[in-house]
């Protein structure tokens, strides 16, 4: 399951492997849902393509207790910070 923004690539490379009846995309949630689906995960990851992306996701993620996979993707708009 993916909350928030899914960028067309991850979509196609998730669609290219087969997994599209195995994956499932909520969009973004309030604040309090979000957490709850982050404590009943397994594990968690990030893929960011802005760095604001980074350090709220990754401390809430943190936070948790679970474990994740940061990724960051460099995108020119990302080195421009």
């Amino acid at each position: 399951m993916f909350v928030g923004t899914v960028g067309p690539g991850i979509k196609q490379s998730i669609q290219d492997a087969g997994l599209n009846d195995k994956t499932e995309y909520k969009g973004f949630l309030p604040y309090t849902q979000m957490i709850e689906e982050i404590s009943t995960a397994s594990y968690l990851l990030v893929c960011a393509s802005e760095k604001r992306h980074v350090p709220g996701k990754m401390f809430e993620y943190l936070r948790s207790g679970k474990p994740f996979l940061l990724l960051v993707i460099a995108t020119k708009r990302f080195e421009e910070y």
